[in-house]
């Protein structure tokens, strides 16, 4: 397999609602994806960090609403 180094971004041109759901619920563009596609260690690190904070979210939710 061959890699061109060039990947199309459709996704920006073609879904406007993917964009708004990325940014209103996780505060992220489709660029900063576009760039963790092409191999950006900085956009990578970043999009594990969210998920990590994510799932820390998730775990103490229920036990700060509980307070």
């Amino acid at each position: 397999m061959r890699n061109t180094g060039k990947l199309k971004n459709l996704v920006s041109s073609k879904s406007r609602h993917l964009e708004k759901q990325l940014r209103g619920k996780f505060n992220a563009s489709t660029n900063l994806v576009y760039r963790a596609l092409m191999g950006d260690k900085k956009a990578l690190k970043l999009i594990g960090q969210m998920g990590n904070d994510g799932a820390r979210i998730s775990e103490f939710a229920p036990k700060v609403k509980e307070i």
